[in-house]
């Protein structure tokens, strides 16, 4: 089945470096549907992809994608390491604040030493600030949510953070059954050479129609319009010009209602863009097209 013919096939070989194919990556991702081609584009940079063409054949839809790299390929990552044994260990607790014991030591606050003895020796990581906390110490209980760090000298202020590892002495499940991998994920060695994995928190998504209007007839949308989106957060603009030469310009923008779904415009303009903005860290799957509530109406 031709997925590209006069979808993408033009201005992908356009585009298309062919003196550098051997840039030219072919990849599935191993956490979806889509698959992904990175190719150095005639504008990019010598010895790196620029570009990717990303297709998904259950959604039947193809969206480019800026990213820069030297090699592209799944790959797993070790599911479990020593250090992240401190965070799963029975009796791991989160730092709440550390400040001088008025003695120069540094006490550690935390929600409760119950699980806590005196004369542990204690491990403690992350701490920002009080960096001089992070390391392993004996410990003296002072109070229900206290700990002193023998040993330890006071200089730097707490700012956030931090973990008093938990007791492996205690850990009931064998290490044994941990699984060596996770499930294999896309990633690539960038520009830097540095391995990076296409993870982290959501990127701001936007989405913007074709222009609506006609020279001979003024649109006015009278509510708004509906972004298809399952999105929590939603922001939704109108663009607006009188005239084919004329700039078009921006309008305000407004939430989504969480009842009705719309985001509430009131335009009265010749031609007009209507755009749907996703916040960046907002989790959401889909944003597929706007329903705009407008009508049309004859000349003035």
């Amino acid at each position: 089945m031709p997925i590209g013919r006069e979808r993408v096939d033009r201005t992908f070989f356009s585009d298309l470096d062919v003196a550098n194919l051997q840039l030219f990556q072919g990849m599935v991702d191993p956490r979806s549907s889509r698959v992904m081609w990175a190719y150095k584009s005639i504008s990019g940079v010598a010895g790196q992809f620029d570009k990717l063409l990303c297709y998904d054949p259950v959604l039947d839809k193809f969206s480019p994608i800026r990213a820069a790299g030297e090699c592209l390929l799944p790959l797993s990552q070790p599911s479990l390491t020593l250090e992240a044994l401190d965070a799963i260990a029975p009796g791991a607790m989160a730092v709440l604040g550390a400040a001088n014991n008025g003695a120069g030591l540094v006490r550690i606050q935390v929600a409760s030493t119950a699980l806590l003895f005196e004369g542990q020796y204690a491990s403690l990581s992350k701490i920002v600030g009080t960096t001089e906390a992070n390391g392993n110490f004996y410990i003296t209980i002072i109070d229900a949510t206290h700990f002193d760090l023998i040993g330890s000298a006071f200089v730097h202020a707490y700012v956030s953070g931090g973990l008093v590892a938990g007791q492996l002495d205690l850990m009931a499940q064998s290490l044994d059954s941990f699984l060596p991998a996770i499930v294999p994920e896309l990633a690539a060695f960038d520009p830097g050479h540095l391995l990076s994995f296409f993870r982290g928190p959501s990127l701001e998504a936007t989405l913007q129609t074709a222009e609506q209007g006609t020279d001979g007839r003024r649109i006015k949308i009278r509510n708004g319009f509906r972004p298809v989106t399952d999105a929590p957060a939603v922001f939704g603009s109108c663009s607006r010009r009188e005239s084919l030469q004329a700039p078009a310009a921006a309008g305000s923008e407004s939430p989504i209602n969480p009842v009705t779904g719309i985001c509430n415009q009131l335009v009265d303009t010749r031609y007009s863009r209507f755009k749907a903005r996703v916040p960046a860290g907002t989790v959401w799957t889909y944003i597929n097209g706007v329903e705009p509530d407008m009508i049309a109406t004859g000349k003035r």
